[in-house]
């Protein structure tokens, strides 16, 4: 069985994350915990549960769509919104901006599809949720 080896605490700080690899120089598997505040899942975590994000992410498993596509796509969200939470996907690779400045697309990285996934499925865990709800309280929730 595989344990993991320590890293050492100044190189763990140096590129600001908090996995090590385990012991098998054939694994690559690393470990990350989003309760520490250092760790890069956190930072990733943080930018994919903004609603705009997962709401982004998960439009754009249909397939590729132009800013416009996206912004008729979700309601509510502003241009300027918008724009801000494609450059963080973009910044964090989730996201790639395929064609030309005047027709260019976005579409979903491999990881990007793979939180896209999770998202849809804790979207039908909610509506799962609001099913097995009672009515009233869900009435006296929407008037909050």
């Amino acid at each position: 069985m595989d344990t993991p080896t320590a890293i050492d605490s100044n190189a763990e700080a140096a590129v600001g994350r908090c996995h090590s690899k385990l012991s098998d120089a054939s694994s690559e598997t690393m470990q990350y915990n989003v309760f520490s505040d250092r760790c890069i899942s956190r930072k990733l975590l943080t930018d994919v549960s903004r609603r705009w994000s997962v709401l982004i992410l998960s439009s754009l498993r249909v397939g590729p769509k132009r800013f416009g596509e996206l912004k008729d796509a979700i309601a509510g969200m502003s241009e300027r919104m918008l724009s801000i939470t494609l450059k963080t996907l973009l910044h964090d690779h989730l996201v790639v901006r395929v064609g030309t400045t005047v027709c260019s697309t976005y579409e979903l990285t491999p990881a990007g599809l793979l939180i896209a996934e999770k998202a849809d499925e804790l979207f039908e865990a909610v509506y799962s949720a609001l099913d097995s709800m009672d009515p009233q309280d869900l009435a006296a929730a929407a008037a909050q």
